[in-house]
């Protein structure tokens, strides 16, 4: 029932003839490394928990990937007129991706004490980026059991942060422990200006009406036979 479910569907029709969303955020974390329990395992003896980076490094593979998506409603409003709904939203979203080497994390955790002789690659690749969303959708009900539903949305990208492969080596020598790093990386952002290695100067140049544009759909059907089943499915962030 609230404006929220229709961000999954747009075919799924509110109860009220007109329902507004306040700003509200969400957030999203996955990963293939580990769980929560074996990040966060409990002292014996005490109702405390002990963050266990040895035990989250037995369970990482070779590389592994961490995704997280938000999204920040700033304001939303349906509309019903008997069988047919119109929504109109605004919302600022952000995606993250990174794939990480195991290498990476024992390296940070243990040191260079593991890999005495060895060279060991440690780049994560990157993708981050952050853009507004403005949408307008409907959607109809045809004799009481199907809806449809579709939403047109207009985007502009606000920042992005992304690798471009190249590699990013550390080599420990046998004798002194001796820590060479070899790399051959890039790094492409938008709104962070780094600078260079030579004249390091980080800088912030916000921009949220930007010319990086673009257009996005979603897709949706609803399919009740009866008063207790109902068959939903959508395609969304079509573009």
């Amino acid at each position: 029932q609230v404006f929220q479910s229709n961000q999954t569907n747009p075919a799924l029709l509110s109860p009220y003839k007109v329902n507004i969303a306040l700003p509200s955020p969400y957030i999203s974390i996955a990963n293939n490394g580990f769980t929560g329990d074996q990040l966060l395992s409990p002292i014996p003896g005490s109702d405390s928990l002990l963050v266990d980076i040895d035990n989250v490094l037995a369970q990482l593979g070779t590389h592994n990937y961490l995704r997280a998506n938000g999204r920040a409603d700033i304001l939303g409003l349906n509309i019903r007129v008997r069988n047919i709904q119109f929504n109109l939203s605004a919302a600022a979203r952000t995606h993250l991706y990174v794939n990480y080497p195991k290498s990476l994390v024992n390296l940070a955790w243990q040191g260079n004490a593991a890999f005495i002789g060895q060279t060991v690659e440690i780049s994560p690749d990157i993708a981050a980026f952050a853009y507004s969303e403005i949408a307008l959708g409907a959607s109809y009900r045809f004799f009481n059991k199907l809806t449809v539903g579709t939403r047109l949305k207009y985007l502009n990208g606000v920042a992005s942060v992304e690798t471009a492969g190249g590699d990013v080596q550390f080599t420990t020598a046998d004798d002194y422990y001796q820590l060479r790093g070899e790399v051959d990386y890039q790094l492409r952002t938008s709104v962070v200006d780094f600078g260079s290695f030579e004249n390091f100067e980080p800088q912030f140049e916000p921009n949220p009406v930007s010319q990086n544009t673009g257009f996005a759909a979603d897709i949706g059907v609803v399919y009740e036979p009866g008063p207790r089943l109902r068959f939903a499915a959508s395609v969304m962030d079509l573009g």
